[in-house]
């Protein structure tokens, strides 16, 4: 109220943040009413921490109420979120039998799912184990007392002695055996000598490990139609690099983990070949595969098993983007999307691979698959891109795949790529 009586009450509110637009309009809400009521306003959006949450605040409190004594004051316990969801959430990424593999990993699918629903209306819950925990330590950084360093404006900077600097490189690894992913959780780089103590956390690589380390834990089936049918070819992406007939290595995805299942599928859309050169075929098309669902047309497709993390790496490689992004292309919305909308989300503009499809359920997990955009399939058909049919090498790669792992004759194998390669596109 007091802010009101300068200026005439002409007031610039400069919030930080607005990554979440629901959590921007309550703070707004909040900022306001505090300008227009006696007192503060409290929190429009009731939430209550999970139970293991709430450990790792008062760990978090405990280190830290040695530089700022506030810290020290009791906090009264809030109701709690049953331990149940958060165990449930934990335990995503645990390994189940092939028996039992369908109905675990539906149910994983499902309370992620659930959890990204409920963050909707309660967004401090979502991910509270990365983003609410260790996002704060992201632009911290420590220097032992005495040292003389520029300051960034982009870091916090707090002089510190090196029993100090010891102590929160150990609660560090205190912290992360607390989130549960004490070995893939990047470590604090350090660097050292008679003068200087300093460990840095990168903001970049603390976001970009926060949606790998929830998407690491779900699963869904990537359906590959072209080259990636044959699994050598495919693991390239996975693994990293390049298999007779490639001119161009991959750099294969963060998590190196081979699928956890292989099947084979036919959908109702069909397969095409465009485009006349790429720079790991050469001369000649690649395959796509046509958005919409045709009734009178069939693609066989291999289903790989992946986690979403390693999906959205395929998807970055495929399309030539650095996969070291501090956002993922597809989540947990994305998919959402797709599968209660019309089935297409164009999701990179302008590139050959930028649009996802959904094909249906699997074992209780989505089918994905990505390929070119509704406005170039416009596009091949009225001459305005090339429809060209496959070079040798790039074919061969095809055949293997369908004859290795579909099971087809060489001869049904090539009759089939020659169809589409042929057929006009409608």
């Amino acid at each position: 109220m007091q802010l009101m009586e300068f200026a005439g009450g002409k007031i610039v509110l400069a919030l930080e943040g607005g990554y979440n637009l629901k959590s921007l309009a309550d703070s707004f809400l909040a900022c306001v009413e505090a300008l227009l009521k006696d007192g503060p306003s409290r929190s429009s959006v009731l939430t209550h921490p999970f139970g293991s949450t709430w450990r790792v605040i008062q760990a978090v409190r405990k280190e830290l109420s040695s530089f700022w004594p506030a810290l020290n004051e009791d906090l009264q316990l809030p109701r709690l979120l049953k331990d149940a969801s958060m165990e449930s959430f934990d335990g995503l990424g645990s390994s189940s039998s092939d028996e039992s593999s369908a109905s675990e990993d539906e149910k994983r699918f499902a309370v992620v799912t659930s959890i990204m629903e409920h963050s909707a209306d309660h967004s401090s819950i979502l991910s509270p184990t990365a983003d609410d925990i260790v996002q704060p330590l992201a632009g911290l950084k420590i220097e032992e007392a005495g040292t003389d360093s520029q300051r960034s404006s982009d870091h916090t900077l707090l002089d510190l002695t090196n029993d100090d600097t010891q102590k929160l490189k150990q609660f560090e690894g205190e912290l992360l055996v607390m989130i549960g992913d004490e070995e893939s959780v990047p470590s604090a780089s350090s660097s050292k000598d008679k003068n200087e103590s300093t460990v840095f956390l990168s903001t970049s690589s603390i976001n970009a490990h926060s949606w790998r380390l929830t998407f690491s834990s779900v699963y869904v089936w990537y359906a590959s139609y072209g080259s990636n049918m044959w699994n050598p070819r495919f693991l390239c992406y996975i693994e990293g690099g390049q298999v007779e007939g490639m001119a161009k290595r991959c750099c294969g995805s963060e998590d190196k983990t081979p699928p956890q299942g292989i099947q084979w599928k036919v959908v109702p859309h069909r397969m095409f070949f465009g485009r006349s050169y790429t720079n790991t075929w050469g001369s000649g098309g690649v395959a796509f595969l046509h958005p919409n669902r045709s009734d009178t047309s069939e693609a066989h497709v291999c289903l790989y098993k992946i986690t979403l993390a390693q999906f959205n790496d395929l998807l970055l490689q495929e399309n030539n983007l650095n996969c070291g992004t501090e956002h993922p292309l597809v989540d947990l919305s994305s998919i959402d999307t797709i599968r209660n909308g019309n089935s297409i989300l164009e999701l990179i503009k302008d590139s050959w691979y930028g649009t996802i499809i959904y094909l249906g359920m699997e074992g209780g997990l989505p089918i994905l698959s990505f390929t070119c955009s509704m406005c170039d399939v416009e596009k091949f058909k009225y001459g305005q891109l090339p429809l060209c049919p496959p070079s040798s090498r790039y074919e061969n790669i095809l055949i293997r795949g369908l004859v290795q792992g579909k099971g087809l004759s060489e001869d049904d194998a090539m009759a089939y790529i020659r169809a589409a390669s042929t057929s006009p596109l409608l």
